[in-house]
């Protein structure tokens, strides 16, 4: 699921990013929640998208249905911005993702 989230987000393949998520997923980060695959959208081709911070991963821990991935994205400059992703999964899709980002 991890690696199906961050090698969607690099290509880019807003398609296939949703086809990750439920239909009726909630997705909450500091900006707000966003609901279903419309809003979902629009949160990650305005913003994560648009972007051109290139996504990895740390560690990552699962707890039955919760998969928690530390995310690192980073910019061409060489800056990078760490945040805990916490995934919600229901029959292998995600549900609910809500991001926790660092603050220093």
């Amino acid at each position: 699921m991890v690696d199906a989230y961050t090698s969607t987000i690099n290509a880019r393949d807003l398609d296939a990013l949703l086809g990750i998520f439920h239909r009726d997923a909630v997705f909450h980060n500091r900006t707000g929640t966003f609901c279903g695959h419309d809003e979902i959208a629009g949160f990650f081709r305005e913003v994560v998208l648009a972007g051109d911070g290139v996504l990895s991963t740390g560690d990552v821990l699962t707890d039955g249905a919760v998969v928690m991935a530390e995310v690192i994205a980073t910019r061409p400059s060489g800056e990078a911005g760490r945040a805990l992703d916490v995934f919600r999964l229901d029959d292998g899709l995600v549900s609910e993702l809500t991001i926790f980002y660092r603050t220093r």
